[in-house]
């Protein structure tokens, strides 16, 4: 399946030649951890807490203020208001590409 294509394809880039490599499977099997690994591995709790408290912030800032919003004001009348979270898989999503984009390879 497609899950295993990924892998393996992580693998040979990881092991092969030497990469970095994120992955980002769903579903996880026993912790949901398992879903966003760095080089083959899961993150860890803590790691996959801080992020997604990081990526919440970032989403609460920038989310609807009020109802004096020129934007918000003029669609309110013809659309629902936005959610100010993503639902859940892009939840994940969205903590999957944080990571990769601010993983920091020890040395």
């Amino acid at each position: 399946g497609k899950g295993s294509t990924l892998s393996l394809c992580e693998s040979i880039l990881r092991n092969a030649h030497g990469l970095n490599t994120g992955m980002f499977t769903s579903p996880h099997l026993v912790s949901i951890c398992e879903r966003i690994r760095i080089n083959g591995i899961p993150v860890s709790r803590k790691v996959f807490g801080q992020v997604y408290w990081r990526v919440r912030r970032k989403l609460e800032q920038y989310g609807p203020k009020d109802d004096n919003d020129a934007l918000s004001s003029s669609a309110s009348t013809t659309l629902p208001p936005l959610p100010l979270l993503p639902g859940y898989f892009r939840m994940l999503t969205l903590m999957a590409l944080y990571t990769f984009s601010h993983y920091q390879n020890p040395k």
